[in-house]
């Protein structure tokens, strides 16, 4: 809510504190309290429950929860969310079949590597959504008048950051290799190019976030499943295609290729639903 109506400081106010908290006493759990990893486990549950309340409650003071139900705000709930239940399963599927074929390819230690890079490479992603998190209502709103004089400037401006995240992926990649073994430990160590293949898929991540925005604005929730499973079973080939020759390093580039395809499918279904002058030619007006 606070998005939609751009109330950007309460919002960044509220995402900073529950991620600081989280943070705390997830450390404050595993170290001082010494309940291992389950610490972390408790952390999210506590934090995500109070911040719902705090959420809930401010959503009541507001009073933009309503008790009466509405027949056609159900209908729409509905229309707009089921939809969206096959791309959540798919989307686990991505996250998942790599880390699954790699333990049952090569060792549950290679998994265990892997998905430690992947977590440094993700931090890309954790940026990338704060971006898209300020950048969507802002698209939405612009949508929402039907114009069409900011489309070529959205074009250049969206190419822009394309180019922006690939280039940042591979600097950082580079200095993460280097300064966060020094940071971590003697015992934690990175590969270039294990992890610069994940942080590259991480830039094609927040690519997609720029045209996804187009699907849900328009409700096209239907063509976003479509993609996902069908990025979830390139993902599952590619796995087992790359794991197989070329064991870690394969399963990075795995997942570089099924960001890549998802990103693209996505694109391609978001040029359906509105028309933009992506390619140069002039856009025709939406019916």
């Amino acid at each position: 809510v606070w998005q939609a109506s751009r109330q950007a400081l309460k919002y960044g106010i509220f995402r900073t504190t529950q991620s600081f908290l989280d943070a705390l006493i997830t450390v404050l759990l595993v170290s001082s309290l010494a309940v291992a990893l389950d610490g972390r486990i408790y952390a999210i549950v506590a934090i995500t429950l109070l911040f719902g309340l705090i959420a809930a409650r401010s959503l009541y003071v507001d009073r933009r929860i309503l008790w009466e139900v509405s027949k056609s705000s159900s209908k729409m709930a509905l229309r707009f969310g089921i939809p969206v239940l096959p791309h959540a399963i798919g989307g686990i599927a991505v996250l998942a079949s790599d880390r699954i074929i790699l333990a049952k390819l090569v060792d549950l230690s290679a998994a265990g590597i892997y998905m430690a890079s992947l977590q440094i490479a993700m931090l890309i992603s954790l940026l990338t959504s704060s971006i898209n998190k300020a950048y969507a209502p802002a698209l939405m709103s612009y949508l929402s008048t039907g114009k069409v004089d900011k489309d070529s400037t959205i074009v250049k401006l969206t190419y822009s950051y394309f180019l922006v995240l690939f280039v940042f992926s591979l600097i950082y990649s580079y200095f993460a290799v280097i300064y966060f073994p020094v940071i971590l430990g003697d015992g934690y160590t990175l590969t270039y190019d294990v992890l610069m293949f994940q942080a590259i898929g991480c830039a094609f991540g927040g690519m997609y976030y720029t045209v996804t925005n187009y699907l849900f604005y328009y409700k096209k929730t239907g063509l976003l499943s479509k993609t996902t499973v069908i990025a979830a079973n390139f993902s599952i080939v590619l796995n087992y295609v790359f794991i197989s020759a070329y064991s870690l390093r394969g399963a990075a580039i795995a997942f570089m290729l099924t960001q890549f395809i998802f990103f693209v499918l996505t694109w391609r279904q978001a040029t359906k639903v509105r028309r933009m002058p992506w390619f140069g030619a002039k856009r025709i007006r939406n019916s």
